[in-house]
């Protein structure tokens, strides 16, 4: 006996095509796409997935949280070494500047020592090449590539 709700469950969870459910339990694929067509599996597996538009919203809302977090951890670390709660040793002070470049790396912020440093790795790399298009890249023997 065929139990097509498992089939349809497979089908719907996605990775699954119509051809391959027909072959791993030895069905005719004309079979498969009636029951599927019958019981309007691909619109139930469409509404199962998250639309593309979908997917950018939760990742901007994640990348928000993140920022508003990364923000309020700041204001903590700067209210706790204002008030004396950390005391500034060479070792707190130390991880304090670690947490402070993280965060400053998850908000886009960069000194100007940082952005100097950018600016002097794009000039280097734009200079790369010797002006004819052509850049050459060793990997594991020479071979030249087109740009």
């Amino acid at each position: 006996m065929v139990n097509w709700d498992e089939i349809m469950r497979e089908y719907v969870a996605g990775g699954e095509t119509y051809r391959s459910l027909a072959k791993k339990h030895r069905l005719s694929l004309s079979s498969v796409e009636k029951h599927g067509k019958s019981g309007n599996w691909r619109s139930v597996r469409a509404g199962c997935a998250p639309d593309e538009a979908n997917k950018r919203r939760i990742k901007r809302d994640d990348s928000d949280r993140i920022r508003s977090a990364a923000g309020i951890i700041l204001d903590k670390i700067s209210l706790a070494v204002e008030s004396g709660e950390i005391s500034v040793s060479d070792a707190n002070l130390k991880q304090l500047t670690g947490a402070v470049r993280d965060i400053m790396d998850i908000l886009g912020v960069m000194t100007p020592a940082d952005a100097e440093e950018h600016a002097a790795k794009l000039e280097k790399l734009r200079g790369v090449g010797d002006g004819d298009g052509v850049v050459s890249v060793v990997l594991g023997e020479a071979e030249e590539w087109s740009v």
